[in-house]
């Protein structure tokens, strides 16, 4: 049983609330009978599983009093009908916490299920099942389902259907994207009638004018809760947190579109402070019961000032594996590729490529730039004085390249510059030359070409380098798709991170975290770290 003692204004807060919801429930008619449906609306949910605790969540609702704080029982048994009970314990669900209660429940048997209900003014809630780790020596086998991107607007959670009718995972992982910030985003989202979401603190939402559509990004405390609201109201995503503990980290949506914590301008940003609150109220995290058993709205992690949420942990699975689960969104920059870098602009050319290798691999340079080579692309130096035509006429290319796409006149001369002013691949000024050559005046003469096909002689005696071309960034001016942010050429890519060390999008302290984990290791057993990028 617990050992947690309320503190004597808890228990007069839980004493005359408790008479006062006896007397709205039984002696007194109500406006809005309480059932178990509006009761608990978002049904219940268990998470963050260890050997011997787990995390148990529920939000409950009285529509006749809705700023008072409801005492609500928790029960925890090792039978679904409850009856033989191990934990049972009063707790306060605050106003201040939009009615979310999140309570650790310690002193748990290894490897086990149990089940959990939730009491308020004699309405129960569904009973929710979990079930806690193997101990650190149980080789026994876990089955884990992963999941994320669990976008509602216009879509339904059909694969929950499935993976609740096929399967029995031992633990649900959530990747992120637990809930998106947008309420209909034309580029992404369909617009369904019976699956959207309007908020209803309109007001102070962003509203977002693109081409005919009119749509909203949260942007409030109220906008965010909504949308953990209206999510959790599916029954397949209540279904799925019914029958199995779930471990989640957030990505960049449950605040914000390609969120990079480590950008300046977010550090005290109102709008992360209200993104971070909603997850803290409504996901069944460990995160802040380190000390208590109950989370509650004097918890420090709500300061505004509060130094970044701390999400990165590891999960002992038995004997068999460590589950280190890290936070790819907190502590990263921007974006570690720019979004308007010129493709064909070369970030290392063949010396250097040479001298970061063998910087970080004494001795073995030359070997790992030969390993390199076949996705090297040759290069142009566009201030050697051989190309000095090419290099104003590209500059104007570029210039209205970087115009079309929105760059502005200012911004779309700096970034043209630059281009124009540096090494560059020889498949994309090859290319410049012949849209040039096709679109000449009368009075010009043509450029002309690099190389007239791949694999001839002129362009095989160019020297080779990487571009962000080689890194797979074909877009001018973007901050999605291939090459950008969500996939590059690995060898490439290593290439950049070793030029370019301090874009760590772990931070130091996680990566430290990071390594140490993966240098201990489990007997017997195995490590799963999380790869670097």
């Amino acid at each position: 049983m617990p050992t947690d003692v309320l503190g004597r204004r808890e228990a007069l807060k839980i004493l005359s609330t408790t008479v006062l919801g006896y007397y709205l429930g039984t002696g007194c008619t109500r406006q809005y009978p309480l059932e178990s449906s509006t009761c608990f609306p978002q049904s219940v949910a268990s998470g963050d599983p260890r050997a011997e605790r787990v995390i148990l969540w529920t939000r409950v609702v009285d529509r006749e009093l809705l700023q008072e704080d409801y005492p609500v029982l928790l029960e925890v048994a090792k039978d679904e009908a409850c009856h033989e009970i191990v934990w049972s314990q009063t707790y306060l669900a605050e106003a201040a916490l939009d009615h979310c209660l999140r309570i650790k429940v310690g002193g748990l048997e290894p490897a086990t299920y149990y089940y959990y209900r939730f009491t308020y003014a004699g309405i129960r809630s569904r009973t929710g099942r979990t079930r806690t780790l193997p101990a650190e020596e149980d080789m026994r086998s876990l089955s884990l389902a992963m999941v994320y991107g669990q976008d509602y607007v216009g879509r339904y959670y059909n694969p929950y259907a499935y993976l609740l009718r096929h399967h029995d995972p031992d633990l649900i992982l959530h990747l992120g994207d637990y809930v998106y910030e947008s309420t209909g985003d034309p580029t992404f989202q369909v617009r369904n009638p019976s699956r959207n979401v309007i908020f209803r603190d309109s007001e102070h939402a962003q509203k977002i004018e693109w081409d005919t559509v009119t749509f909203y990004l949260a942007e409030s405390l109220e906008n965010y809760r909504q949308l953990y609201r209206t999510y959790r109201s599916d029954p397949m995503l209540q279904k799925l947190h019914e029958r199995h503990p779930m471990i989640a980290i957030w990505d960049d949506h449950e605040y914000k579109d390609d969120y990079a914590g480590g950008d300046a301008e977010e550090k005290h940003n109102a709008r992360r402070a209200h993104a971070r609150r909603a997850y803290l109220e409504y996901m069944p995290l460990e995160i802040g019961l380190e000390e208590a058993s109950s989370f509650t709205s004097s918890n420090a992690l709500l300061d505004d000032e509060a130094p970044p949420l701390k999400l990165y942990r590891d999960f002992s699975l038995g004997g068999l594996a460590r589950l280190l689960v890290s936070d790819y969104r907190t502590y990263r920059p921007d974006a570690l590729i720019p979004m308007d870098a010129f493709p064909g602009t070369v970030f290392a050319d063949e010396e250097e490529i040479r001298s970061l290798y063998e910087g970080h691999y004494p001795g073995e340079g030359e070997t790992h730039c030969r390993q390199l080579s076949t996705f090297c692309s040759p290069y142009i130096d566009l201030q050697a004085s051989t190309y000095a035509n090419y290099r104003s006429i590209f500059k104007k290319l570029i210039y209205e390249m970087y115009v079309s796409e929105g760059a502005g006149f200012i911004g779309a001369g700096v970034l043209a510059a630059r281009a124009a002013g540096g090494k560059m691949n020889v498949l994309t000024a090859n290319k410049l030359v012949v849209y040039y050559n096709e679109h000449l005046k009368n009075d010009k003469s043509p450029l002309p070409l690099l190389y007239e096909e791949e694999g001839d002689e002129k362009y095989l005696g160019y020297a080779r380098g990487l571009s962000y071309l080689d890194l797979g960034k074909y877009a001018l001016m973007t901050r999605d798709g291939v090459g950008v942010t969500t996939l590059v050429s690995k060898m490439a890519f290593d290439v950049y991170a070793m030029k370019y060390p301090d874009q760590n999008v772990y931070g130091e302290e996680q990566s430290r975290w990071i390594q140490s984990c993966t240098a201990r290791q489990l007997s017997p057993g195995f490590s799963l770290p999380v790869p670097f990028p």
